[in-house]
């Protein structure tokens, strides 16, 4: 996991990966860790969202690929 997030407890988890309160450089944030088959998802969802600006949608700040790093098993 990239120094600058801070994973906390789980908020929901599916098929494509972990969603978890905690921290990015030292802000609250919602981290989703993506599963290994669905990578190529997270990058698609990720330039769809780059772009939303609505209050009842979160703000997408980053996309870390962090090679070796197993996704924590599901609860």
């Amino acid at each position: 996991m990239p120094k600058k997030c801070q994973l906390g407890s789980v908020l929901s988890y599916g098929s494509e990966g972990t969603v978890y309160s905690g921290s990015w450089c030292d802000k609250s944030a919602a981290i989703k860790v993506f599963s290994k088959n669905y990578i190529h998802r997270a990058e698609n969802e990720m330039k769809l969202i780059t772009n939303f600006n609505h209050q009842n949608i979160i703000k997408y700040f980053d996309l870390e690929y962090e090679p070796g790093y197993t996704v924590p098993s599901d609860p």
